[in-house]
């Protein structure tokens, strides 16, 4: 990736060094410092990424600071994946469901399921869908 507005980039710092991978944690952005939901919002706290060291041109070390980057592109991917795409498979399960069944519960529980189901199929192919999102390691 080459450095422009079509990317999206945060600091990083390098926890340890594996055998073929290296762990970064990403630290939130300067917005969440300003949160008022700073302590219960995941996002606060912080990823742990898994980048294979072949996608790593330079030697990285325990402690260091890294910028990550991803393609704005991905970044909407990944949004679609994890927020939007399971609020649609809820929301079209419900209605489903409750058009079938005619109880709410049993469609709320049908769409609780729903997510159940798309999440185990996400974690399923999650090596596959992992390898679409290439994260690029600057110092």
């Amino acid at each position: 990736m080459s450095e422009s507005c079509n990317e999206i980039g945060q600091k990083g710092k390098v926890l340890d060094v594996l055998d073929d991978i290296y762990l970064i944690n990403v630290t939130v952005g300067d917005a969440c410092g300003k949160c008022k939901m700073q302590g219960v919002c995941p996002a606060g706290k912080g990823r742990v990424l898994e980048v294979e060291k072949e996608r790593v041109d330079d030697d990285l070390h325990p402690g260091e600071t890294v910028d990550v980057y991803i393609e704005e592109k991905k970044g909407f991917q990944a949004l679609f994946l994890g927020y939007i795409m399971p609020f649609l498979v809820m929301m079209a399960v419900l209605i489903i469901a409750s058009s079938i069944t005619g109880d709410e519960a049993k469609a709320g529980l049908f769409s609780l399921l729903g997510l159940v189901f798309y999440y185990a199929v996400l974690y399923l192919f999650r090596n596959k869908i992992s390898k679409t999102f290439n994260v690029e390691i600057r110092k």
